[in-house]
Parts: structure tokens; C-alpha cells; sequence
């Protein structure tokens, strides 16, 4: 395609260049590690605390499991 029909095509192109560079510098500098535990800790008070909720993620997760088979 000719830059002038379709311009955003390589600003698109260079971004995900960009963006896998960046995701791959967050892995190697152990941003996204601490991203994960700050997650794990917000998702383990967000169900302990309610056998409620707990039960309603589980009913969830075993209609999710259902849809891949």
C-alpha cells in the first residue's frame, strides 16, 4: 500500500515493534512480577473474606472450563 492511501500503516507496524520491546523490558527489570503479586494479593482478600463470592467464582470458572472441551 502507498503511504499516501493508508499512512497510519507503518506508525501501526513500529508500534507493535515498540510494545513488544517494552513488555519485554518489564518482564527482564521484574516490573510485571511485582504487577502479578500486587493482583494475587488484591484477588486472595477479595475471596477470602466471602464464601459468597468465592462460590460464584467457582460456579464461573467451571462454566468457562465447559466452553473449551
Amino acid at each position: 500500500m502507498k503511504e499516501e492511501n493508508a499512512p497510519f500503516i507503518i506508525g501501526v507496524h513500529c508500534m507493535n515493534h515498540h510494545t513488544n520491546f517494552e513488555i519485554q523490558i518489564f518482564y527482564k527489570t521484574g516490573i510485571v512480577e511485582k504487577i502479578e503479586n500486587i493482583v494475587l494479593q488484591s484477588l486472595y482478600a477479595y475471596f477470602s473474606h466471602s464464601l459468597k463470592r468465592t462460590k460464584k467464582f467457582v460456579s464461573l470458572d467451571n462454566i468457562v472450563e465447559t466452553w473449551g472441551q
